[in-house]
C-alpha cells in the first residue's frame, strides 16, 4: 500500500516536472516568436539615432504592456512618439516642449495616451485659449547622448522647452562609463564627440566587472539567480498574492554578487561609502548637466530636469525585498544619496530641478510593473506628469 502511494507520488512529481518545463520552453518561444504580440524592443533602435531619437520611425502597432495586455504605440514619420507630425519651424501660436529621455520617456509597456508627456499635454492645455502646447517624445539611451540628440536633432524643432528626465537606474554610470577613457564619447563645451580609441573589452574587463565593497553585502548562493530565470513563478505569483508583498529589483548582469554598475539596479550610486567610480560617474554626470546649461542658455530654451526614483526607494515592501534578494547590509546605503547630489549640482548651475520622490512615496498604490521591472506603471507615468507640470508652471 505504502509503495503504490509512493510510486503514485513519484509519477504525480515527473508529470509535475514535465508540466512546469513544458509552460517555460511553450511560454519562451511564444513570446520569441511574437504570438503574444509585440514588445519595446520592436518599435526600438538599439544603435540607430533619428530625429525622433531611438524609435523607429512609422511605426502604428500594438504592444505588450505591462500586465499583460495589447495596448497602442506610435511612432510618426520622424521616430517621435506622437501620433501627429512636426515641422521643423513651429506654429506661431505653439509653445513647444521637446521630452527626452530613456524608456520612462518613451513609455515602456504603457499605452500611447499614457505616458507622462501625453498626460502632460493634455494638462498644459486644459483651459488654454490663447496658445497651445504640443509635446514630442523623443527617447535617447542617456544625458549624454541626448545632449548630441538635442544638437544633432532636437533644436531644428526650436522648442520652447526641453525637458530632460534622468533614470536613477543606468543614467549615472551610462554617462561615467562614455566618457570613460577606454568609452564611446568626449565631451567639449556642448559638443559630443566619437572617441576614436574606444576599447570596449577595456571596460567590460575593468570597470563593469565591479563588485560592490565586500562590507555592502553578505556572501550568499548563486541560486537566487538562477531563481530569477525561470518564468513559472511569475506566471504564478498573482494567483497566490492578493496583497502586495513587495517586489526586489531585477538585475541585468546577476544578483550575486551584486555589481557596482549593473544597469537596472544602479546600486552603486546608493553607496554611503562611494567607490572612486561612483565619485567620478557623479563628476561627469556634473559635467553633463553644465553643458545642458550652456546650450540653454546659446539656444534660448527652458531647461527642466526630472529625476526618475527607482522603485527600492519609493516603497518600503520593495526595499526590504530588494535589501534581502541582494543580501545587502541595509546600513551601508543612503536612498536619498542621488537625489541629494543631483539637486546641489543643480542648484550651483541654476538648473531647474524637479524630484518627485516625496510625492511618490506618499502613494499608497504600486507604481511599478511587475516581476521586479524598474519600470512605472500607468500611475507612475500619472505622478511624474503631475511633477513636470507643477514644475513648468512653477517656472512660468
Amino acid at each position: 500500500m505504502i509503495s503504490k502511494f509512493l510510486k503514485s507520488v513519484k509519477y504525480l512529481l515527473i508529470l509535475a516536472l514535465i508540466t512546469v518545463g513544458l509552460v517555460e520552453i511553450g511560454f519562451r518561444v511564444v513570446r520569441k516568436v511574437g504570438w503574444l504580440g509585440l514588445d519595446y524592443g520592436d518599435v526600438f533602435f538599439q544603435e540607430r539615432m533619428n530625429e525622433g531619437g531611438f524609435l523607429i520611425p512609422n511605426q502604428q502597432v500594438e504592444v505588450i504592456n505591462g500586465l499583460g495586455e495589447k495596448v497602442s504605440w506610435i511612432n510618426n514619420s520622424k521616430g517621435f512618439r506622437n501620433e501627429r507630425e512636426f515641422d521643423y519651424q513651429k506654429p506661431s501660436n505653439v509653445i513647444r516642449v521637446l521630452s527626452i529621455g530613456d524608456s520612462f520617456t518613451a513609455g515602456y509597456r504603457v499605452g500611447q495616451h499614457e505616458t507622462y508627456s501625453a498626460i502632460l499635454e493634455r494638462e498644459l492645455n486644459a483651459n488654454q485659449d490663447s496658445v497651445k502646447y504640443e509635446v514630442m517624445i523623443a527617447s535617447i539611451l542617456n544625458p549624454l547622448q541626448g545632449l548630441e540628440y538635442l544638437n544633432k536633432y532636437g533644436l531644428k524643432y526650436e522648442p520652447d522647452i526641453v525637458l530632460l528626465g534622468i533614470t536613477l537606474g543606468n543614467d549615472i554610470s551610462e554617462v561615467f562609463l562614455r566618457l570613460h577613457e577606454y568609452g564611446q564619447d568626449r565631451l567639449t563645451g556642448t559638443q559630443v564627440a566619437e572617441n576614436v580609441d574606444f576599447d570596449k573589452q577595456k571596460i567590460d574587463k575593468e570597470i563593469t566587472t565591479e563588485k560592490l565593497p565586500s562590507d555592502s553585502y553578505s556572501p550568499a548562493s548563486e541560486m537566487n539567480d538562477y531563481y530569477d530565470r525561470f518564468i513559472f513563478p511569475k506566471l504564478l505569483k498573482p494567483l497566490f498574492s492578493r496583497t502586495y508583498k513587495g517586489e526586489s529589483i531585477f538585475a541585468i548582469k546577476g544578483k550575486v554578487p551584486p555589481y557596482v554598475h549593473d544597469f537596472t539596479h544602479g546600486l552603486g550610486i546608493y553607496l554611503k561609502n562611494q567607490p572612486e567610480s561612483i565619485s567620478t560617474a557623479y563628476e561627469r554626470l556634473e559635467e553633463v548637466l553644465r553643458a545642458y546649461k550652456e546650450l540653454a542658455q546659446t539656444k534660448e530654451f527652458d531647461f527642466h530636469i526630472g529625476l526618475f526614483p527607482q522603485r527600492f526607494q519609493v516603497n518600503d515592501l520593495d526595499q526590504l525585498e530588494t535589501i534581502k534578494d541582494y543580501h545587502l547590509k541595509a546600513d551601508a546605503f543612503d536612498w536619498e544619496a542621488p537625489n541629494r547630489i543631483i539637486e546641489q549640482y543643480c542648484a550651483a548651475l541654476d538648473l531647474h530641478f524637479i524630484d518627485p520622490l516625496d510625492d511618490f512615496r506618499k502613494q499608497s498604490d504600486v507604481l511599478y510593473l511587475p516581476n521586479g521591472d524598474m519600470h512605472w506603471n500607468a500611475k507612475g507615468q500619472a505622478l511624474m506628469a503631475k511633477a513636470f507640470l507643477e514644475g513648468i508652471w512653477e517656472e512660468q
